[in-house]
This record gives structure tokens, sequence and C-alpha cells, in this order.
């Protein structure tokens, strides 16, 4: 294979991965509107003061 052809296919396979990545973020941002318009929270639940407590005299 030849110098250029490699490099068209590196720059192809680049464009393509740009791509995917912009329609992973549009769904995901999307649904997260979507389920923030339902009334619904994402993220981590909060720890408890006393388990936080916990872990941080055990380290």
């Amino acid at each position: 294979m030849q110098q250029r052809n490699k490099v068209f296919l590196l720059y192809d396979h680049g464009c393509i991965s740009e791509m995917e990545a912009e329609l992973i973020y549009e769904r995901t941002k999307s649904g997260l509107d979507v389920a923030r318009a339902r009334g619904r929270k994402g993220g981590r639940p909060p720890i408890h003061p006393d388990k936080l407590k916990y872990v941080y005299n055990t380290l």
C-alpha cells in the first residue's frame, strides 16, 4: 500500500470517528434533556456524611 493511501485511510477514519463522537454527544444531551423535562435528575446519589467520615478515617 502506498503512503498516500495510508494517509487517506487515517484521515477517513479520523473523520468517521469525529462524526460518531458528535452523534453520541447529541444523543446523550437529548436524552438528558428529555429526562430533565420529566423531572428526573441524573448523577450519582449523595454519600451519607457518616460513611464519608469513615472512608476518610480509613485512609
